[in-house]
């Protein structure tokens, strides 16, 4: 199957941190992302995924093609329901459909260790990576994240103890690290 031909299905819903888009190819999950109105992700899919074949899994009956898919979708929607537990680990173990440089795939590994209710600087990963001095390309490869918490990015800050950037929005980062902080 050719890039062009490769199928994704996708779900849009509202969570606690806004509209949420998730999206899987047959390997695993390869997008996790938040805005705050439906046509913004929308938008995003079209725009980031323009050659793939997009599937609605709100168009397909249960057991139909979309399984194994909708049981993630379920699995990350029930973790970011209001009452979702953000301490459950079942997330841990949803397959990842990584796409990105080695340098990214490294620095995205790092994200995955650090433990639920902790931040790190950018310097600590940077260093956690072997590259103490690429701080700065530590950070764009958070910002290329598109698995947000299942690649927790969110748990980066800055060394004086600003929250620094965030792709989906510093209140979202805040909202993320406040409840995880309160589940600890």
């Amino acid at each position: 199957m050719t890039i062009k031909e490769e199928q994704l299905f996708y779900v849009i819903e509202q969570t606690f941190l806004g509209y949420c888009l998730l999206v899987a190819s047959d390997k695993g999950l390869c997008n996790v992302s938040f805005a705050d109105d439906m046509s913004a992700l929308q938008q995003e899919l079209r725009l980031t995924m323009p050659r793939a074949v997009l599937k609605n899994v709100g168009q397909y009956k249960e057991g139909s093609v979309i399984e194994p898919y909708s049981a993630w979708f379920d699995c990350l929607l029930d973790y970011f329901s209001e009452k979702g537990n953000l301490r459950d680990s079942s997330i841990q173990y949803l397959p990842l459909d990584l796409q990105g440089t080695v340098f990214q795939r490294q620095v995205w590994q790092a994200l995955q260790t650090i433990p639920y209710g902790e931040t790190q600087t950018y310097s600590e990963l940077a260093e956690r990576v072997g590259r103490p001095n690429a701080i700065r390309a530590v950070a764009n490869a958070c910002g290329a994240n598109r698995l947000a918490v299942l690649i927790p990015c969110h748990r980066i800050v800055r060394k004086g103890g600003g929250l620094g950037g965030y792709r989906w929005g510093i209140e979202r980062k805040k909202q993320l690290l406040n409840r995880e902080l309160s589940c600890v």
